[in-house]
């Protein structure tokens, strides 16, 4: 038994189609407009990838800037504690890797201050290294250390992530 069913056509008027043909006629999507979809679903997905990737870079790059302040004031009060511009007391010299300096503050230094031998005067630790190996490395694409230049004269400290080598300015 075949069943009609009444369309409303353009016109106002009705229409009247087989029910058989109106099956025929709701196929669902074609090949074409599958296809569309997908594209756009897949270059959706590379800007947001490509999006997600640069904040990983900026927040990696922020974290090494942060650091670079903590080693900044760690020598800071490094040097207001001991007085020790030329950072002996840490054990680097001019021209050293900043990793020897950071190795020093995060484990503390001892100095002695009357030139006798025997330690007077326990100090640190200045940084705090949440891994426990006594070394804060960059974290920034590119970056593997940090710079970190002192001024006797000027009194001053600046400590920055580089992606060359790290090395101690002492002037």
């Amino acid at each position: 038994m075949r069943s009609l069913n009444f369309y409303k056509n353009e016109k106002g008027g009705f229409k009247v189609m087989d029910s058989k043909k109106v099956l025929k006629s709701n196929k669902g999507f074609s090949l074409v407009e599958l296809m569309i979809v997908l594209g756009i679903l897949a270059i959706i997905a590379v800007i947001s990838i490509v999006a997600f990737g640069n904040v990983l870079d900026n927040s990696r790059l922020k974290a090494d800037m942060q650091q670079a302040q903590n080693i900044e004031k760690a020598i800071q009060t490094y040097i207001s504690e001991t007085d020790d511009w030329d950072l002996s007391g840490l054990g680097v010299a001019d021209g050293d890797d900043t990793a020897d300096a950071i190795t020093a503050l995060v484990n503390g230094v001892t100095l002695d201050v009357d030139g006798d031998g025997a330690v007077d005067d326990p100090c640190g630790p200045y940084l705090e290294d949440p891994d426990g190996n006594a070394t804060i490395p960059a974290q920034g694409p590119g970056n593997v250390g940090f710079a970190l230049a002192v001024n006797a004269a000027d009194q001053t400290v600046t400590c920055r992530p580089v992606n060359a080598d790290p090395l101690i300015d002492i002037t």
